[in-house]
């Protein structure tokens, strides 16, 4: 991705062919207890406009039921949210952008967390709370300091003057692969960890654009040696 005054610059990469990797025949629909099930999504809970929206937050709702996964939400911190939920400090990263002139500058992010309650049950012993991650708008670099930015859900999907539609879509996708790259490496987290004995974690991205980024995926050589699946769907 490189920024140029105004303008984006895309430039045009050519790829081999890659023959298609499909499960193991072994691979049963049987999952370990603490699986962990990542959904990268621009619409959930307090921020949907339509059809996918109300699919992921029903999706996420219905696997929590099952006890032996962990299911969590990476979503745009949208500015409506702040008066919908309480959320915490969880994380501040960086991800890379080049300039018309070759030159690299580091765009620098917040993570915040909600503890989301899936089950709306009123027996509290049964309640299971997950977690939501809000990826923020970039910190002091323009024009990615103007993502996310509305006063209700209606505004999800409508560009900001300077910034393209298109480049709000790369930006979420780069910050989004470096928060699960981010939530391998620290300890508190085992996810993707080779010493965890669970054999599986899922990335479930939602929406064609969320897929514009190959950072996240089986193919780039990130330390992750348990089986890790990433799911590809419009809704």
């Amino acid at each position: 991705l490189s920024v140029y005054g105004d303008e984006l610059k895309l430039e045009i990469q050519f790829y081999p062919p890659q023959p298609y990797l499909g499960f193991p025949p072994n691979v049963t629909t049987d999952v370990p207890r603490g699986t962990t099930v990542y959904h990268v999504t621009k619409e959930f809970g307090g921020a949907v406009v339509g059809r996918l929206g109300h699919t992921v937050t029903a999706l996420a709702k219905g696997q929590t039921v099952d006890k032996r996964l962990n299911i969590n939400i990476i979503m745009p911190h949208y500015s409506h949210l702040n008066e919908l939920y309480p959320h915490e400090d969880f994380a501040k990263l960086s991800i890379d952008v080049q300039d018309g002139y070759g030159n690299w500058a580091k765009v620098t992010f917040s993570v915040r967390r909600i503890n989301w309650n899936f089950t709306d049950s009123s027996d509290q012993s049964t309640l299971r709370r997950n977690h939501v991650y809000l990826i923020g708008r970039a910190i002091d670099f323009y024009p990615f300091s103007l993502a996310f930015r509305t006063t209700n859900s209606l505004d999800i999907h409508s560009t900001q003057r300077g910034l393209p539609q298109e480049w709000k879509d790369i930006y979420f996708c780069k910050a989004a692969a470096e928060l699960i790259i981010y939530l391998n490496e620290i300890p508190e987290t085992s996810l993707f960890s080779p010493s965890d004995s669970r054999g599986v974690d899922i990335v479930h991205l939602h929406g064609a654009t969320n897929a514009f980024n190959k950072s996240i995926g089986p193919c780039e050589t990130y330390s992750w040696t348990t089986i890790l699946s990433v799911c590809i769907c419009d809704r």
